[in-house]
């Protein structure tokens, strides 16, 4: 697998500030909203009794401009169709539980779908930026599935792979399955919120 360079390997410790993750996650919703489809949310419920329901955004990311911004150069990593930006306006996950204030959450992500060449899995990559209660945290996750379901290294086979080097990204890559959110990813959502002003302006 030639997986492209990695800058946070070179600067593991950095890290964004709160300021930084705000201006993100305000920035990446404001876009959202801004011709994305909307809907309501099971499970969540109000900030407030008066309030109204809480509503989901969501707007699609074309595969192609998905593969520009975030994997130029890693030729194992096929774009798939199914990515999209999503923002959950502020919600109460749990209102009725037995804490004395309940936290207040928001959420914006990016979904992106792609499958490993030469194989039938697909890798879906989710970066977040959740604020609660005025404190912000981002991250990155990464899981893999066939046939529609999750899978773990466990359930792999040994066709899946051709070289011993395979094997060794892949145990690279499990390592940052879930991992901060880095100033080279907030660059590349940057990027990505470009493309929504480009695409809202035509």
């Amino acid at each position: 697998m030639n997986h492209e360079f990695s800058f946070d390997s070179m600067h593991p410790h950095l890290e964004l500030s709160q300021g930084e993750l705000e201006s993100l996650h305000d920035t990446m919703a404001s876009r959202v909203i801004l011709g994305g489809d909307v809907s309501e949310l099971g499970g969540i419920y109000p900030v407030r009794p008066e309030a109204p329901q809480p509503h989901i955004f969501e707007k699609p990311i074309d595969a192609g401009v998905a593969k520009s911004i975030f994997h130029t150069h890693d030729s194992e990593l096929i774009g798939q169709t199914g990515c999209y930006a999503q923002y959950l306006e502020p919600h109460l996950v749990n209102p009725y539980g037995t804490q004395a204030i309940e936290a207040t959450h928001s959420i914006v992500s990016v979904s992106l779908c792609w499958r490993l060449a030469g194989s039938d899995i697909e890798q879906i990559e989710t970066y977040m930026v959740q604020s609660e209660q005025g404190m912000f945290r981002g991250t990155v996750s990464t899981d893999y599935s066939r046939n529609g379901e999750r899978i773990s290294p466990n359930n792999w086979a040994p066709s899946d792979f051709v070289t011993q080097d395979d094997v060794l990204d892949l145990i690279e890559d499990l390592h940052a399955l879930d991992r901060p959110l880095s100033l080279e990813d907030a660059e590349k959502l940057r990027r990505l919120i470009d493309t929504f002003d480009e695409s809202d302006a035509r």
